[in-house]
């Protein structure tokens, strides 16, 4: 018996990978080169004290060091929230938060992000209400791919791994879901719907393709 939904943040309430990804990769455009999903795509829903590649450091190499550090962070950050403040929540979250509060399950974020940003995004959405568990990467010694994020969750909650549904759309993050062994929902957005999502127990296209109904019954039947 499903008793809590556990969402991912980004990319998955809102999607803010893409105008992350776009805004850097508009950067590396100006300089004449090209950032490839395929090299930023390996690090997408990891904490932020465990990503591998630095496009700043690969700008700095590509250039030979001549690079303005600090104005290129204020161009990328500065265009960051222009393409942030164009998105609104993913297509059907507000009906998924409010059917699943409205059956008296709890919700909760498990995010990699940092703190910060995960609580400040919500405050800012208006949504920290729905939650009763919300997670970052300040949380636990090791962020997603790793299961930790999700397991803590559901010892917060006071349930086992069979009794909560885990909604992602990266690799790292369906990754950490099924480590933890919870059935997992992919929703991937415009960046990572080019990725292999293969690991998912399902995929839909966003959550207004597919009801929470639909989910029980599909578990019931394989249980």
């Amino acid at each position: 018996m499903i008793k809590a939904v556990i969402f991912d943040f980004d990319g998955t309430i809102i999607d803010s990978e893409t105008p992350d990804y776009q805004s850097w990769r508009e950067v590396y455009l100006s300089y004449g080169f090209d950032l490839e999903l395929k090299q930023w795509a390996r690090d997408i829903g990891r904490g932020p004290g465990d990503i591998p590649f630095s496009p700043l450091a690969d700008l700095q190499q590509r250039l030979g060091g001549s690079l303005d550090v600090e104005d290129l962070r204020i161009r990328r950050r500065e265009r960051f929230r222009e393409l942030m403040a164009e998105q609104t929540l993913r297509p059907g979250v507000s009906d998924w938060l409010e059917d699943v509060r409205s059956r008296n399950l709890p919700l909760a974020v498990a995010s990699s992000a940092n703190a910060e940003w995960v609580h400040g995004s919500l405050a800012r959405l208006g949504l920290t209400h729905y939650f009763a568990s919300v997670l970052s990467s300040a949380d636990v010694a090791k962020a997603k791919p790793d299961p930790e994020l999700y397991l803590k969750t559901l010892k917060i909650l006071g349930i086992s791994p069979a009794e909560a549904i885990a909604i992602e759309d990266s690799p790292n993050g369906i990754l950490a879901a099924t480590r933890a062994g919870i059935f997992c929902l992919a929703t991937p957005n415009s960046l990572t719907m080019h990725l292999d999502l293969g690991p998912a127990d399902l995929v839909a296209g966003s959550l207004a393709e597919i009801r929470l109904d639909t989910i029980l019954s599909h578990l019931n039947s394989a249980r």
